[in-house]
């Protein structure tokens, strides 16, 4: 076997590897909203849609939903669109020192256009240059929040922000359903 074919078996066993850690990661984060209800089949699809469509929509790099735990005091990365895999692998979260998220579950975009304020606002992913904050809830539970980042500095106009808020809405709504059982028509 030559190098190129072995090097090509390498890379598809990452890629594999790469799907099944973040289809775990889908299933365990929705386990923890409700665990005796069921899911709909095609949760990490319809996930992974919205959070392509937010980093596409505002030309970012990428996304992440973060999840509250059941005693909601940490939060964790459960799906995600152009993060390391190793984001995956990270320690939760503690929500005492999350600031960005506790605002965010208040109701309160965080925006920041340059890593000048990503230690005191404590960013999940400090490997970029600009980030977003939105509240992932519906109008009766708080799940956690949504990040999106950006490689370079950059600012966002509120009807950007106000996008990324209603589509987070549908992530939160995507998560909701699937953990009360509810099947979506439309996604068959």
């Amino acid at each position: 076997m030559g190098l190129a074919e072995q090097l090509g078996d390498l890379l598809d066993g990452y890629f594999k590897a790469r799907q099944t850690a973040e289809k775990i990661a889908t299933k365990i984060g929705v386990e923890q909203l409700r665990p005796s209800c069921h899911r709909t089949k095609n949760l990490e699809r319809d996930l992974k849609h919205v959070l392509r469509t937010m980093v596409e929509s505002l030309d970012c790099t990428a996304a992440g939903v973060y999840l509250l735990d059941d005693a909601t005091s940490v939060l964790q990365l459960r799906t995600m669109c152009g993060l390391p895999l190793e984001s995956l692998a990270a320690e939760p979260r503690s929500l005492e020192t999350a600031r960005a998220d506790l605002e965010a579950m208040l109701g309160h975009a965080i925006v920041l256009s340059d890593r000048q304020m990503f230690e005191l606002w404590q960013v999940p992913e400090m490997d970029f240059e600009a980030a977003i904050c939105v509240p992932l809830a519906t109008m009766t539970t708080v799940l956690g929040t949504v990040w999106i980042y950006h490689t370079q500095e950059r600012s966002f106009s509120d009807p950007q922000v106000n996008l990324l808020e209603v589509l987070a809405g549908r992530l939160a709504m995507e998560l909701e359903s699937a953990a009360c059982g509810v099947v979506d028509p439309a996604s068959g």
